[in-house]
């Protein structure tokens, strides 16, 4: 999907929305650590807001913003991944963030 950011239409960004049965709090620690991200990406934490906002800068120069909502059943979290520079990357990332949401799910259910 195309970004619509107003910089180049060329711009490709990724949107996944997922639910985790945990406190923001207990999410935000895990989001905001970037030791605790996946190992291929190196992520330099840009913005913190606790509880409730991340904001990061990867390698290929690519944006992941994740804002983190609680609700009735833990929390939401949004993933903006922005600038991504191919589809291919956007199928990659797509892969990477989803598997990573499955290990965090896993980590805050047991």
């Amino acid at each position: 999907m195309a970004g619509s950011t107003g910089r180049n239409n060329d711009i490709i960004s990724l949107r996944i929305v997922t639910q985790f049965p945990a406190e923001a709090a207990r999410i935000f620690s895990i989001i905001g650590d970037g030791g605790q991200w996946p190992e291929t990406l190196n992520p330099r934490i840009l913005k913190r807001n606790p509880n409730s906002r991340v904001i990061a800068a990867l390698a290929d120069f690519s944006r992941p913003e994740f804002t983190i909502e609680p609700n009735t059943e833990g929390c939401e979290v949004t993933l903006l991944h922005d600038l991504i520079q191919n589809d291919e990357d956007r199928k990659e990332y797509q892969k990477l963030w989803g598997a990573w949401f499955k290990t965090i799910n896993k980590r805050v259910t047991v």
